[in-house]
């Protein structure tokens, strides 16, 4: 039965499965066919939509697209480079004008007036240096002789000493002065007298003090009054400290902690320094003896050196010497013959005054050169920067003045050439001033002041090796000394740190104690000016009991002070304690006059004297040379300095004029007959308004662009350019790039380079300073290059991908891009000519890929001016 039951079951769950079974298979095969009618629709619907475009080759062009304003090349700002009032204007705004032509004119009285100034001042001190060559005066050599006798003569009086009849008389009165003493000294004892006399001085004082008090009371000194003002103060100013302490103790400042922590730092300092000391003498280093070794040798050979000096000075120059130093002051003037005689041959009948204001300006120019090079270096203001170029332009027109002013009368010679030869004569002159000043010292042999120059020099020099050998002695065995005061040093040191520490503790925590002695110097300070103040009342208003005390003290003071001097005279009776005193000073006066007898002069006294005839033979010796050579070549100097300042003086009468430094147009007229001009010299390269009279030169202009710094790498110099203007119609313009900004400069955040762009000959027709000019440098160019368009380029990860159509099927393809165009794109790896590229309509194969940002016109990937391409300029990938 239970099998017969498990049988049915099973029959019936297989009917009843085969249905479900059979309907399952067929939804499965509806949907089937749904779906993939669906797909192929799709597909179909897609295939209808895709544009493609051909890889083709061909040219193209990366270009960086910028704005800017036109600008003159050459254009200058011209200012009177004097002061003064304007006497006539030569031109107005539009003017054509040539290089030279006078523009403006101030009125040059007191110009003229200054150049009369100068020519006085240039006579003056020819005038002056002709006196200095004239040498000495003979009255002045006599006056010099007669006080070189004179001393000599002193000096032989000193020599013969006194007289002995002289001698004999002063000693005669010392042997008087010596009686005389003994018999006042028969009277009372020193002691007695002393006695009384100090009993009397006693009294004196205390009557002088008494009298003093009581005057004080009646009538105060205003001196007192101040003093116990001052006291007064002084004890508010100690009161006013004792309260700053305890405000310290109870609540320090931040300042007074750092300063005790400052404090306690310095001393640990110190006692590190004490002890490296101490253990240097206790175990050197051999680094240390070293070291005092060397200075030992070295102090060694100073003094060997300084021996050797004081020799070659004492022994003077040898024949030897002066023949070197006569045949080197020989040489010295062949070269300069020779440099002399090369500048006649270079100068032929050049006129002389014309070179040397040639050779003037050359020298003005090199020097306005190197300053401003310095400045620059240096780092120097704007405004002296500005002085330098001025004065660096100044120079260069001088120099162009003085070309056209001279006429070379040999070919090949240059004004470098004569400068050349100048500087020769100079330097030949240099050197034969030099042997010759040699040959004069050494024939007039060693100084006093050499002699004793180089004995100072031993004597320093042996003072040096002595304390080196005492310092290396010191470190090799250290004396006992030594060692206690370094041990000194570093517990006095310790006890700082202690100290240091404890300040900075009982600011820290202060204790009981400390707080009690602070609180009890304020009540101290508080209790001094009480005091004080009470002795300022008590001088300004005293009480009538004090007054009666004083009248009381007078009294008994000149009671003690008669009663002193009565007893005084009781002793006095005897001996005379002011004449014994007299007697004994007769005394010692007789000793002190036979003592000067016998020698009247000292060795200090006969050199000095021998010394004043030194000084007099060198006086002699000055007068009869008075002019030293530097005083002849400072009087030169003074010649030379006023022959510039007639120069200045006439170039400032020649700025009076105002002329065209170039052939221009007058674009500026600030100036009128009568207005004042306040100077300021002249500047170029700017077309503002802000000289006297501005000019620029129509000829050449360029246009200024500024270049962001992600494209300027890709500009270099020399590179082509199309400028358009909207003045113009915007008719282009041909033009490459002439100059790059090295230094950037930042604006709102962003950084840019200027980029100066030069036009073509004959291509500035219409131009006018100031327009605004749109320009496209060419930054790259590639011909023969595989282009698509650059929509066609996208990015998927890290590489750049295109969608091929290959067989009717789309195919994603890696490729590598060149530059851009902004529309094309260069291809330079992963495609061929002929190539089919999906443009719209790519799907299913390209899900993922996303556009690649565009560089626009020559720009590096992602920036640059346009957008929109894949590739800038210059980079290939």
């Amino acid at each position: 039965m239970r099998t017969s039951n498990s049988s049915g079951i099973l029959s019936r769950k297989r009917l009843l499965s085969l249905p479900y079974m059979l309907g399952i298979i067929l939804i499965t095969l509806l949907a089937g066919y749904f779906g993939y009618t669906k797909v192929f629709a799709n597909k179909a619907d897609a295939a209808s939509n895709i544009q493609t475009a051909d890889v083709t080759r061909g040219n193209i062009t990366a270009s960086i697209s910028a704005s800017g304003s036109i600008k003159a090349v050459v254009s200058s700002n011209l200012a009177f480079r004097t002061s003064g009032w304007v006497d006539d204007v030569y031109v107005k705004l539009g003017d054509k004008v040539s290089k030279g032509q006078p523009l403006a004119r101030l009125d040059s009285l007191s110009l003229e007036v200054a150049v009369k100034q100068a020519e006085a001042s240039l006579a003056s001190s020819q005038a002056k240096l002709a006196n200095i060559q004239k040498g000495a005066k003979p009255e002045d050599i006599q006056m010099a002789e007669i006080a070189l006798e004179s001393a000599r003569q002193k000096l032989n009086e000193m020599k013969s000493g006194s007289k002995l009849d002289e001698i004999a008389a002063v000693t005669a009165a010392l042997e008087s002065a010596r009686a005389n003493l003994a018999d006042v000294l028969d009277g009372p004892s020193a002691s007695e007298l002393a006695s009384a006399q100090n009993t009397v001085d006693t009294a004196s004082a205390n009557l002088r003090s008494a009298q003093a008090k009581q005057d004080q009371l009646i009538n105060p000194r205003q001196i007192d009054v101040e003093v116990a003002k001052a006291t007064l103060e002084s004890s508010k100013a100690s009161l006013k400290s004792a309260q700053a302490k305890l405000q310290q103790l109870t609540s320090p400042s931040q300042a007074d902690l750092a300063m005790a922590k400052a404090s306690l730092e310095s001393s640990k300092a110190t006692l590190e320094g004490a002890r490296a000391k101490l253990a240097q003498l206790t175990n050197p280093s051999p680094d240390d003896i070293a070291s005092a070794q060397y200075d030992v040798d070295s102090a060694d050979a100073s003094l060997k050196s300084a021996e050797a000096k004081l020799t070659t000075v004492m022994a003077g120059a040898t024949p030897t010497d002066i023949a070197s130093a006569e045949a080197a002051v020989q040489s010295a003037s062949a070269n300069l013959t020779k440099a002399q005689l090369a500048m006649e041959d270079l100068k032929g009948d050049l006129n002389e005054v014309k070179l040397k204001n040639l050779i003037d300006a050359y020298l003005r120019l090199r020097s306005a050169r190197e300053r401003l090079a310095y400045d620059k270096a240096a780092g120097a203001s704007a405004g002296q920067l500005y002085v330098d170029e001025g004065e660096l332009v100044l120079a260069l027109r001088l120099v162009e003045s003085a070309e056209d002013d001279l006429d070379w009368t040999k070919p090949g010679i240059s004004a470098d050439d004569v400068l050349r030869s100048q500087s020769d004569i100079d330097n030949a002159r240099a050197n034969l001033k030099s042997a010759q000043a040699k040959l004069d010292e050494l024939k007039a042999g060693s100084k006093i002041q050499d002699i004793q120059s180089a004995r100072a020099q031993v004597d320093q020099a042996r003072a040096g090796l002595l304390n080196s050998q005492l310092n290396l002695q010191k470190l090799k065995s250290p004396s006992t000394a030594d060692m206690a005061a370094a041990q000194s040093q570093v517990q006095q040191a310790s006890s700082g740190v202690v100290a240091a520490q404890n300040k900075l503790d009982t600011l820290l925590n202060p204790t009981l104690s400390d707080l009690a002695t602070a609180r009890s110097q304020v009540e101290g300070a508080q209790a001094n000016v009480l005091s004080a103040q009470a002795k300022v009342e008590n001088l300004l208003n005293p009480l009538g009991l004090d007054l009666i005390t004083a009248q009381d003290a007078v009294k008994n003071a000149s009671s003690s002070l008669n009663s002193a001097q009565a007893k005084q005279d009781e002793i006095k009776k005897g001996a005379n304690t002011s004449t014994s005193k007299s007697a004994e000073e007769r005394v010692a006066q007789a000793q002190v006059q036979l003592a000067a007898k016998v020698n009247p002069f000292t060795d200090y006294e006969l050199q000095n004297q021998l010394n004043s005839i030194t000084q007099a033979q060198l006086q002699l010796n000055l007068k009869a040379n008075p002019y030293s050579a530097e005083d002849i070549l400072t009087a030169q100097a003074s010649v030379l300095q006023a022959e510039v300042n007639l120069m200045q003086a006439k170039l400032n009468l020649q700025y009076a004029t105002l002329t065209a430094p170039f052939d221009g147009i007058i674009s500026a007229v600030n100036i009128s007959a009568g207005s004042s001009s306040g100077g300021g010299g002249s500047s170029s390269g700017s077309t503002s308004t802000g000289g006297a009279i501005s000019i620029v030169d129509p000829s050449a202009f360029v246009v200024d662009i500024n270049v962001d710094e992600s494209q300027v790498a890709q500009v270099s110099l020399g590179q082509r350019a199309m400028v358009t203007l909207d003045a113009l119609s915007g008719r282009p313009l041909a033009g490459s790039v002439a100059a790059i900004s090295p230094v950037s400069q930042v604006q709102s955040g962003v950084t840019t380079y200027l980029v100066s762009l030069a036009f073509e000959r004959g291509n500035t027709e219409g131009l006018k300073t100031g327009m605004t000019a749109q320009a496209n440098v060419v930054s790259a160019r590639q011909e023969n290059a595989l282009l698509v368009p650059a929509r066609t380029v996208k990015r998927q990860g890290r590489d750049q991908v295109v969608t091929l159509m290959v067989d009717g099927k789309q195919e994603t393809k890696i490729v590598k891009t060149g530059i851009s165009d902004g529309s094309r794109i260069e291809i330079t790896e992963g495609l061929s000519e002929g190539d089919k590229i999906v443009i719209t309509g790519a799907a299913g194969t390209t899900t993922g890929a996303a556009p690649v940002a565009g560089a626009g016109f020559g720009g590096a990937p992602g920036a640059g001016f346009g957008g929109g391409g894949l590739a800038g300029g210059g980079a290939r990938r």
